[in-house]
């Protein structure tokens, strides 16, 4: 699995999309999006192992 680090502009580090608190709008979603994709991919990968 590979590891997503995520830094902010205001300097904050993030290792875990889920804990990235960002409101919702025209500006940021292609972000959620992403992480999204990320969340969807993982769980799929999960399942699959499991």
């Amino acid at each position: 699995m590979a590891n997503v680090i995520i830094t902010t502009y205001d300097g904050k580090v993030y290792t875990n999309p889920e804990d990235i608190k960002v409101e919702r709008n025209e500006n940021t979603e292609m972000f959620y999006r992403f992480l999204e994709q990320f969340r969807d991919e993982r769980i799929q990968k999960q399942e699959d192992t499991a």
